[in-house]
């Protein structure tokens, strides 16, 4: 049960309980936030590769409730950090083209479309891997 606050603290925030007073932490907790991002993107893929994704998430409603927001916030801050933004469109695709109606909606109503054209260009632009994830996001849900 820990490991679970942990990891979703990490995710969605940066932060590792108790350390709000470590000095020289943030480099080495933007660290571990970007290798519980990876993590958490290998878990999807690899649930959804094996087709048990979209049950894991009926039986687990609180991941979208959880990561949906961050998810969104990390691709939209591709500009600084294109490789979190990676991850987090195939995060995104995996979980949104297997999730209910409801949680996609919610996902346009906080800007996703602006922000997948957004991070496909910046990916164009820039960066390959997050221009691949971001145009494999749009395709599979038909947005742009």
């Amino acid at each position: 049960s820990r490991i679970f606050h942990v990891v979703i603290s990490l995710v969605r925030h940066g932060l590792f309980p108790g350390w709000e007073d470590v000095s020289g932490k943030e480099k080495f907790l933007e660290h571990l936030r970007d290798l519980a991002l990876r993590v958490f993107t290998n878990a999807v893929g690899v649930l959804a590769d094996n087709d048990a994704l979209g049950e894991a998430l009926a039986e687990n409603p609180w991941v979208i409730n959880h990561f949906l927001g961050s998810l969104l916030c990390e691709l939209n801050n591709a500009q600084t950090k294109p490789n979190e933004a990676s991850l987090a469109a195939k995060c995104l695709r995996h979980i949104l083209t297997v999730s209910s109606a409801e949680a996609t909606s919610k996902a346009f109503e906080l800007g996703l479309r602006r922000i997948i054209v957004d991070a496909v260009g910046l990916g164009l632009a820039s960066h390959a891997r997050l221009e691949q994830e971001a145009s494999r996001f749009a395709i599979a849900l038909g947005c742009c």
